[in-house]
């Protein structure tokens, strides 16, 4: 069992690493590894030997693990040492349990060398005695190997190659300095130590790229290490991190005045101290590792290199990207302009304006029945005529009519009705202006956007490793596509962006499929076109989800809702949930709600923030809409990786969240869009954790309820479908709006 076990892993890693196809590679790295472990089964850790070969045994891929173990246990044959058998011990633990293992993962690697090392203690007390002087050293070297090994594993398995992954995650680069640091500290020519020349070159790199900062911090972990190594004396120690952030502080000037500052910094220290013979030659370190900072291009070894030689190889590819981005958005803001509803052109009925002057001015009059009843037809044609004189009078009535004495106040409403019209004709005018204006704006915009897709570099520098393994899988198994890229987001997750062209019959779940089975990773896949080609995003599954429920009620029983609730993903790996509620009720105020959530979506999975979203929707509806178009805007954006939330506000209602089983309600003073020309809307972020939840609700969600809401999002016994199905139905009961509400709870899932 053991052995098919080791076999199918390495067959495994030899197919799934780029380096284990080349036979000649995988020896040197064979050797190698045997090499560094025979090499620091010599070195010092405090009062002991070093215990990063047990920490190399379990981050290495099984065949490499074992070229660790044979190293260590050579050097135990050559040169039989008490002290360097616990270690040969706990690395032929860490291997053996690594090959009975198929799947590793870096806290699984970490677990496995921190108990491999405390057994083989246990093992060492067994043979030669407890000894309380080296048990402190015991402890640390457990605890350290196992931090070591966890961020060594990272390093090792990442996709994205050693150099990037030391460059993008800071506590790999600082293990991997620790370790350096620590192995060579027990090495020395003619009294020089290439452990303290290290040092000083860790050191004023990251003063020079994070200034005090990073001096201050390297230079305090370095001591440390120096200290437990034995690689120097206590007061010319402990200056180090003084030394690295005065170096910092002249890091703005050439690297030779930073240097130089380091170096004074370090010799005055020598005056405190007093100076000896172990002393001058620490210096004589500080003078080299000084003159190696200035040397070298330190501004490199933060840099992905992989990723920079990439750019320019790919640049053709990157503006193809940025070009469908670009399209994408272009369309966004053509489609808002045409799709609100248009204002309708101002028509005027005179049978509507001759009714309202009866019911202002007749309809209370004594002589109705007269005027209307038997004159009927008399008085209506005197009345169609006054609907059209612009300047009517008194004496423009006839004289049969003279008898009126409410004949005033009839000339009086005519004269206001023919005014109304000029002021509505002239807003109208005025309206379609703007209007078009607008749409002209828009339309520029877009056009702009258009011309210059083909000029702009994308926001992104694909991994060029990973997408040049991705072309060859989907090769292989027949996939045609005319993009690929590969890239890591800033939260480490890998995102594949796969182009294919318009008439392409490719399905998504294969893709994906044939991806997850490449990388043994669970992604998640979406589908996008902008009318000249297809792209696919698989994107790995990130740290969380959410459940979501949402309930509606109307408030006239056959008429539709007149709020409108989305739910729904963007590239990046954010949720969004929206409520709008549309001004009034029924048919109308469920257009106005309908169109607002479609262009704010259209927008946001277009590539725009929220925020500028919903500021072009408002002046898109100011500009179309009638008086009373109008509706409100609730969004809550749910960043997957991260946990956090930010609430978007246009006059919507107050958001209640339960964090860490507190509940609070958070509201803003804000407009609806449609109703002013600033469209500014509150904004704000909160960091939520698992089982942590939202609860978003329309403005027919009275106050009174909300300490109903309180109760229902306390009770952890009920899950999100019966949290807003019940605060919906008792809302409902004493609302005179719509009711909608929307219920979200955040949950973990496996990458």
């Amino acid at each position: 069992m053991l052995e098919r076990n080791v076999k199918n892993m390495v067959s495994q890693f030899i197919q799934k690493n780029s380096v284990g196809k080349n036979k000649i590679i995988n020896i040197l790295i064979f050797i190698s590894c045997f090499t560094a472990a025979f090499v620091i089964s010599f070195t010092k850790f405090g009062l002991m030997k070093s215990p990063f070969a047990v920490s190399l045994a379990g981050a290495l891929p099984p065949i490499f693990s074992i070229a660790v173990m044979a190293g260590s246990i050579f050097s135990y044959i050559i040169f039989p040492d008490v002290y360097t058998l616990p270690f040969a011990l706990a690395v032929v633990f860490a291997v053996v349990l690594k090959c009975a293992s198929m799947k590793t993962t870096p806290l699984k690697n970490s677990i496995i060398v921190t108990l491999c090392a405390f057994l083989s203690y246990m093992v060492d007390f067994m043979l030669y005695g407890f000894d309380y002087r080296i048990l402190f050293n015991y402890v640390y070297a457990v605890i350290a190997s196992g931090i070591v090994t966890y961020y060594l594993s990272v390093l090792f398995s990442s996709q994205k190659g050693i150099r990037a992954e030391m460059a993008s995650d800071k506590y790999v680069s600082a293990i991997v300095y620790f370790v350096l640091i620590s192995v060579c500290s027990s090495f020395a020519i003619a009294g020089i130590s290439i452990g303290r020349i290290l040092a000083v070159v860790v050191i004023l790199a990251y003063s020079r790229n994070y200034k005090c900062a990073g001096g201050a911090v390297a230079g305090a972990l370095v001591s440390v290490t120096l200290l437990m190594c034995g690689a120097g004396s206590v007061y010319n120690t402990v200056f180090l991190g003084l030394s690295g952030v005065v170096s910092g502080i002249f890091m703005k000037y050439k690297k030779v005045t930073a240097a130089a500052a380091f170096l004074i910094v370090n010799v005055l220290s020598g005056t405190v101290s007093g100076y000896t013979m172990s002393d001058i030659l620490s210096y004589v370190d500080i003078i080299i590792g000084a003159i190696i900072f200035c040397i070298i291009p330190v501004e490199e070894l933060h840099a992905e290199g992989n990723h920079i030689s990439c750019y320019s190889e790919m640049d053709g590819e990157l503006q193809r990207f940025a070009s469908f981005r670009m399209r994408t958005m272009a369309e966004a803001l053509s489609g808002v302009s045409n799709d609100m509803p248009q204002t309708a052109d101002i028509r005027y009925s005179n049978d509507g304006n001759i009714r309202s002057v009866y019911n202002i001015v007749c309809k209370e009059c004594s002589g109705k029945n007269y005027c209307w009843g038997c004159r009927n037809n008399t008085t209506y044609d005197v009345f169609s005529a006054a609907v059209e004189n612009k300047n009517i009078s008194v004496s423009d009535i006839p004289e049969e009519f003279d008898y009126c004495f409410r004949l005033n106040e009839v000339v009086y409403e005519f004269r206001n009705i023919m005014n109304n019209r000029l002021v509505d004709i002239t807003a109208a005018g005025c309206m379609r202006v703007s209007r078009n204006v607008f749409e002209e704006q828009l339309r520029t915009s877009a056009q702009i956007i258009k011309g210059i897709s083909s000029e702009i570099v994308c926001g992104f520098v694909p991994d060029k490793r990973v997408t040049e393994r991705i072309k060859k899988c989907l090769i292989e198994n027949d996939i045609g596509f005319t993009s690929v890229a590969a890239y890591y987001n800033v939260n480490k997750r890998l995102v594949v962006e796969v182009y294919c062209s318009k008439n392409a019959y490719i399905s998504g779940y294969r893709i994906y499929k044939v991806l997850g089975d490449e990388f043994e990773k669970t992604f998640d896949c979406t589908k996008n076109y902008d009318g000249e080609e297809i792209r696919f995003l698989i994107s790995e599954r990130p740290r969380y989800n959410i459940e979501t429920y949402i309930s509606q009620k109307s408030m006239n029983e056959g008429e539709p809702n007149g709020d409108t609730c989305d739910c729904f993903k963007d590239d990046s790996g954010s949720v969004y949930m929206m409520i709008s509620d549309g001004m009034g009720t029924g048919h109308n105020a469920s257009d106005y709600s309908k169109t607002a959530v479609a262009q704010v979506k259209k927008l946001i999975l277009s590539g725009v923030g929220a925020q500028e979203s919903i500021k072009i929707v408002n002046s898109a509806m100011m500009v179309h809409g009638k008086e009373e178009f109008s509706a409100t805007m609730d969004i809550a954006k749910v960043d997957l990786d991260t946990g956090n939330v930010t609430l978007y506000k246009a006059g919507a209602g107050a958001t209640v969240l339960r964090r860490n089983a507190n509940v609070s309600s958070i509201s803003s003073n804000s407009c609806p869009l449609g109703v002013s020309g600033n469209s500014e809307c509150y904004s704000n972020r909160f960091s939520l954790k698992v089982n942590d939840m939202i609860a978003m609700f329309s403005d027919g969600v009275p106050e009174e309820v909300y300490t109903l809401v309180k109760r229902e999002l306390l009770d952890v016994k009920k899950d999100v479908s019966d949290i807003s199905g019940s605060i919906c139905n008792i809302a409902q009961r004493v609302a005179k709006d719509d009711v909608s509400v929307i219920v979200a709870k955040i949950i973990s899932q496996k990458a």
